[in-house]
């Protein structure tokens, strides 16, 4: 895979663990999302804001995709100990990172996660840092 240098896989730390403060300082560097490639959503970016979101096509999970292909809680992404995951959930017709079947997977940047038949990528880049700040002492 060719990275740039506005990319990176999402490891941060090993030894960090799952809490809302550990992914608020990655989102500080970095920006995450998931990009909807196919159906009726494509194009749709979806933030990862939060350490947990459910994919399915029943109202009770946070991305919600209306397609019968894909279950009522199908998959969950995540974020624990510096990296995304993608875990299935004993969906109908499965969770793909590329082209293999997965339980649970860590990912990275550019993959393409497949559920049920609907497409998603995820997307890590590295924010641009702010400008420098110049103080002016004028006496």
């Amino acid at each position: 895979m060719n990275r740039s240098r506005s990319t990176r896989s999402t490891p941060v730390e090993a030894a960090q663990s799952a809490t809302s403060d550990d992914l608020s300082v990655f989102l500080a560097r970095y920006h995450a999302a998931l990009v909807i490639l196919s159906g009726p959503h494509r194009g749709t970016e979806i933030p990862l804001d939060r350490p947990r979101i459910v994919i399915g096509r029943g109202t009770e999970a946070d991305l919600v995709l209306a397609d019968a292909t894909v279950s009522r809680t199908h998959a969950v992404i995540g974020f624990r100990a510096g990296h995304f995951h993608v875990e299935d959930l004993d969906s109908a017709n499965g969770t793909k990172v590329g082209c293999d079947a997965i339980g649970v997977r860590e990912l990275e940047h550019g993959d393409h996660v497949r559920v049920g038949a609907v497409e998603l990528q995820l997307i890590v880049e590295e924010r641009e840092a702010p400008p420098p700040t110049h103080v002016l002492d004028v006496d």
